[in-house]
């Protein structure tokens, strides 16, 4: 299985730790996991959900289609909720 997993940045902190955990995880029981990081650098939602969009695509030309997208912070949560990538799975 492809998973994204979308997050703010990986600088350091309980969320962070707690998705590279999970990535490690994924990659264990033999799932190819990818970090979208830095999703929230943008302050206008449009500009950041069509840059998001735009660099989901072309990962996904290059390796597939993911099947799973997970993010657990508020604003990457709602970025990736209207970024129309499916399923996603959001943690709060």
């Amino acid at each position: 299985m492809r998973i994204a997993i979308a997050i703010d940045s990986l600088a350091g902190g309980g969320a962070e730790k707690v998705m590279l955990t999970l990535a490690k995880e994924f990659t264990a029981l033999g799932h190819d996991s990818h970090f979208l990081s830095d999703v929230n650098r943008f302050w206008n939602l449009a500009t950041a959900v069509t840059k998001l969009s735009h660099k989901i695509k072309e990962i996904e030309s290059k390796i597939g289609r993911f099947d799973l997208f997970s993010s657990n912070l508020d604003k990457a949560n709602c970025l990736m909720a209207k970024t129309g990538g499916a399923p996603i799975v959001l943690m709060a």
